[in-house]
């Protein structure tokens, strides 16, 4: 399963969603809304790009800012 650039601890501690939220409830949205809106910005491509060097966690620092 992919990882779509943002992580369980990182949506509990910077959004309205708490603890209690199950992850497996919001997951599938994170990969809807990086597919509905993060890959229309940036482009398939350099969607496919990044996403497969996050989760491979090989990301430049370049790509990291």
């Amino acid at each position: 399963m992919a990882v779509f650039f943002i992580t369980e601890e990182w949506i509990k501690a910077n959004t309205p969603l708490t603890q209690n939220i199950d992850a497996k409830d919001i997951s599938v949205w994170t990969a809807v809304n990086a597919e509905n809106w993060v890959r229309k910005i940036i482009g398939t491509h350099f969607f496919n790009d990044l996403l497969t060097k996050y989760n491979a966690q090989t990301l430049s620092s370049n790509e990291i800012i």
